[in-house]
């Protein structure tokens, strides 16, 4: 899925979204070329510097970034979570038979520092499963589903009522979305933020080796098709859910936010190499129907692990 374009990719990453204020951090990291494959660790430490005296000894840095073969994560140091992680679905692309989960476990990435590494072993009897921000059931080779259980690609979740369930109602959704579109974008990502819109108050638990527990999580997914004249037809939309049992009649469209909304509360700028006029909703009437199907039981236990 990488493509082989000589690319100059530059993350900002300031205040990352939490309502608090966390401490600025910026990272510049140029690839030379788009290919998979891990961001070595002392590329980490080498961030082109502007001619400062306060920059004279470096910077702080607080997050990496991790180009894999089906998907692209950057990965928070502090609260040892996904900032962000990003996917590239293609209907041209959907493999007859799905990659085998047998002898796949959850893999520490050794590209992250030391200090900030989380292991399969962090999760044990907290309470929460080992959610994958890039799903495992979206993998389309058996190398693309190993790499989604790199720890990189782990938040802590609620597994009944929502990591086993109903988030996974919302991933079959999502994938039944190339049966209309060539192509499908998602972003997902933790988020810290008030329980209720009246709250000032943002409050989470902490797990084993300083992992956050965030009290939400976002999904943000960009479909694409052809137009007759050659051109790209954009429609989106964006949900917030909270890290909790969601009760299954549910409806997806309660989480529904405008993008804005979910740009302001995730502190990320989404889709910016698109202009937005471009981009219509992709729950109107006219567009899908933005409904969950029932969960497929056979999928829940070959790629859901708990705690």
């Amino acid at each position: 899925m990488a493509s082989d374009r000589v690319k100059s990719l530059v993350i900002l990453a300031g205040s990352l979204g939490i309502c608090t204020g966390w401490a600025t951090a910026v990272l510049f990291f140029v690839l030379e070329k788009r290919t998979t494959g891990p961001v070595k660790q002392d590329d980490y430490g080498k961030i082109p510097l502007p001619d400062h005296d306060a920059a004279k000894y470096g910077l702080p840095n607080s997050m990496g970034l991790r180009v894999q073969k089906e998907y692209v994560v950057a990965f928070d140091w502090r609260t040892r979570n996904p900032l962000w992680v990003a996917q590239t679905l293609k209907a041209e692309d959907r493999p007859k038979d799905r990659p085998s989960r047998q002898g796949i476990g959850f893999t520490v990435d050794k590209s992250v520092p030391q200090l900030f590494r989380t292991h399969a072993k962090d999760f044990t009897n907290s309470g929460f499963d080992r959610g994958h921000l890039a799903p495992a059931g979206d993998s389309i080779s058996q190398e693309g589903l190993k790499e989604t259980f790199l720890m990189v690609n782990i938040s802590p979740q609620v597994g009944k009522g929502f990591n086993q369930d109903y988030l996974v109602r919302f991933e079959q959704f999502v994938r039944r979305l190339l049966n209309r579109y060539e192509e499908v974008n998602i972003i997902s990502g933790p988020l810290f933020i008030p329980e209720s819109n009246n709250a000032n108050v943002v409050q989470y638990p902490v797990i084993e080796n300083n992992i956050a527990v965030p009290t939400h999580f976002f999904k943000a997914v960009l479909t694409s098709k052809s137009t007759v004249f050659g051109g790209k037809q954009y429609q989106a939309a964006t949900f917030i859910f909270p890290n909790k049992p969601i009760d299954p009649s549910t409806k997806l469209l309660s989480f529904r936010v405008p993008l804005k909304h979910l740009e302001s509360k995730a502190g990320l700028l989404l889709w910016d190499q698109i202009d937005r006029s471009q981009i219509s909703d992709l729950c109107s009437p006219t567009a899908i129907d933005c409904s969950l199907g029932r969960l497929a039981k056979n999928k829940q236990k070959t790629f859901r692990q708990g705690i």
